[in-house]
């Protein structure tokens, strides 16, 4: 009866596993990817320049975004990747600038759609954002 449960258990957590896809530091399929995104803020107070829109790219298991890396210097930030079996792809990154301030993104790309939220903490707050676009 022991073994039984074991075995059930064993295969529930191989099952389990493969239905929430496999978080890697690998980038392989959204690598070399673009995609325009359109943004808006839902928390946190503005202060100077409103970000409304971006194009982030993904290239060698890490992340640009090209607004902000021009006008607040952010830099390329790692990206972390979850594929699932239905074809959508997660990703998670940060990224810091010179001032200490940082985006942390998370994401879901599914075909040439992508969506989520992004937080950009900074020394005003944190603001945090919804995002939506299409591949370039």
């Amino acid at each position: 009866m022991k073994s039984k449960i074991f075995v059930a258990i064993i295969s529930f957590t191989i099952y389990s596993s493969s239905l929430i896809g496999q978080s890697k530091n690998s980038s392989d399929n959204i690598n070399g990817k673009s995609f325009s995104i359109d943004i808006t803020r839902v928390s946190g107070k503005r202060t100077g320049w409103e970000w409304t829109n971006d194009v982030i790219s993904f290239s060698g298991n890490k992340m640009t975004s090209a607004i902000m890396s021009q006008h607040e210097h952010f830099q390329q930030g790692e990206i972390f990747i979850s594929r699932y079996p239905d074809g959508r792809v997660q990703f998670k990154s940060v990224a810091e600038n010179p001032g200490g301030s940082k985006l942390e993104w998370l994401g879901i790309i599914k075909d040439k759609k992508i969506e989520g939220k992004v937080d950009w903490h900074n020394a005003q707050g944190t603001q945090s954002y919804k995002f939506s676009g299409t591949s370039k």
